[in-house]
């Protein structure tokens, strides 16, 4: 019989996308691990862990750079880190009463940055900046900010119902609204000094001056038109984006007499408060169904990019981003997400922290990836439903590596595995192996940078019309 050729290069630059175990998807691969899908197929990428060690438990540490101090914020602790060293040093922390203290433990930490001052909650407390670092279990659930001003989601747990009656009283003649309740699912946008927003936090409610910032919109609610916490709050474009528990939307600072405008983008919400990582030019999240989107500054959130990899994920997710590289990362404690402008694969590290110091960024993980690059394609049968004879596969790569074949008749049998073959120098393994459905696995067994750019199959039709197996 002639020998024919089938090309899976395409596969290579497309990545992962999760399909049942019977079905037939050539265009894809079913896992890659380690590597970073590019254009020209898959890459290498350097998943080593950098910058200070680990401490705590998952999902932290997470980093805050500040003006003039690297400070990475624990399960209950806070230290400042030596970018010379990376070495550690515990800060002082303390209650609003001055006394030693520890933040309460929570979730991923979310931090805000007003001039030279710092704001961070981790869903259960708050931290706040200056000589002695203050924390208060009177916390939002979450922190942002939009051109250099506060925004805080979650307002419920924040203000008590009395200062609460007074707020009402004051908004009367404010906007549209002359009543409500604090909820989950209010916005509190503070005044360019933050002044407002610490009467709030410590008790020191003064009328006089919140009527003011109220009634000229320097500071004020905005209800979103969801129930449910805000998870999240991150700059895009002009605006900001304010993730919730069953719904997503965009704001912006517009003229008198509404300061804080509202569009509403989405009636699904995300899944939890450390699913969104980006910058102002993109957001990519996990929404609450575990399927990954992205969102743009022109407001489209994209259709579901992958199709349920995230239901693998065991414990909280914490989303990182690369700026220099334009990847994002979803972690738990066990494995991650990679995701490129080409496409998806699979990361033996959790990384909990990622942020650019001296122009290289640091990676903030318990250890580095495997370093064993593999992958492994979809299965195919070349458009046929006959047995077919793999004679061998050519791999373009810039490295040793090896290859087996995995093999069966049909998705209602169960699947065989040859032997691993070492490419030769040309990047061909030789097989004869018959069957209807294939599926071709590659790993890395040499040293130097991998890359994998091309995959074909020599193959010939009816090689044999019986069982399944090695002519």
């Amino acid at each position: 019989m002639p020998r024919e050729i089938l090309d899976l290069t395409k596969s290579l630059t497309r990545g992962i996308n999760v399909k049942p175990e019977n079905s037939l998807f050539a265009d894809y691969l079913a896992s890659a691990q380690d590597v970073k899908v590019c254009p020209f197929g898959l890459g290498y990428y350097d998943f080593t862990r950098s910058g200070y060690t680990v401490f705590g438990t998952w999902p932290n540490p997470q980093t805050l750079v500040s003006l003039n101090e690297i400070f990475a914020l624990g399960t209950t602790t806070v230290f400042t880190a030596n970018p010379s060293t990376w070495a550690l040093t515990s800060a002082s922390v303390v209650d609003t009463s001055g006394n030693p203290a520890s933040p309460t433990a929570g979730g991923v930490w979310h931090t805000a940055m007003i001039g030279d001052l710092w704001v961070a909650c981790n869903g259960n407390s708050m931290l706040i900046s200056g000589a002695d670092i203050i924390t208060t279990d009177n916390a939002p659930n979450t922190v942002g900010t939009l051109k250099g001003r506060l925004l805080a989601g979650g307002m419920a747990s924040f203000i008590s119902s009395a200062s609460a009656d007074n707020i009402n009283s004051l908004r009367v003649s404010h906007g549209d609204y002359s009543s409500f309740s604090l909820e989950e699912n209010m916005l509190y946008y503070a005044s360019a000094d933050i002044m407002d927003f610490f009467h709030l936090l410590f008790g020191t409610f003064n009328k006089e001056l919140l009527t003011q910032y109220f009634q000229n919109n320097e500071a004020g609610y905005l209800p979103m038109n969801w129930k449910g916490k805000i998870h999240c709050i991150k700059e895009l474009g002009d605006g900001a984006v304010v993730y919730g528990e069953s719904g997503i939307a965009f704001v912006k600072f517009e003229e008198s007499p509404i300061a804080l405008s509202r569009v509403d983008l989405a009636s699904y919400g995300i899944a939890e408060r450390g699913a969104v990582a980006g910058d102002i030019f993109e957001h990519c999240f996990i929404d609450e169904n575990l399927k990954i989107r992205k969102i743009t500054p022109d407001l489209k959130i994209s259709e579901p990019l992958y199709d349920d990899y995230t239901t693998g994920f065991t414990d909280s997710i914490v989303g990182t981003f690369d700026p220099i590289e334009r990847n994002y990362f979803f972690c738990d404690d066990v494995f991650g997400l990679v995701l490129s402008d080409s496409g998806l694969s699979l990361v033996t590290a959790s990384y909990s922290s990622m942020f650019v110091h001296g122009g290289s960024l640091i990676k903030i993980a318990s250890a580095s990836a495997s370093g064993v690059q593999k992958f492994t394609t979809g299965f195919f049968d070349m458009g046929s439903r006959d047995h077919k004879l793999v004679v061998g596969v050519r791999l373009g790569t810039t490295v040793e590596s090896r290859v087996r074949l995995r093999y069966r008749d049909s998705s209602l049998v169960s699947i065989s595995t040859s032997s691993w073959v070492t490419i030769d120098a040309t990047g061909y393994a030789e097989f004869m192996i018959s069957a209807i459905e294939f599926q071709i696995e590659v790993e890395r067994t040499g040293s130097g940078t991998p890359s994998y750019t091309s995959l074909f199959v020599e193959y010939e039709r009816n090689g044999k019309l019986g069982l399944s197996g090695r002519l």
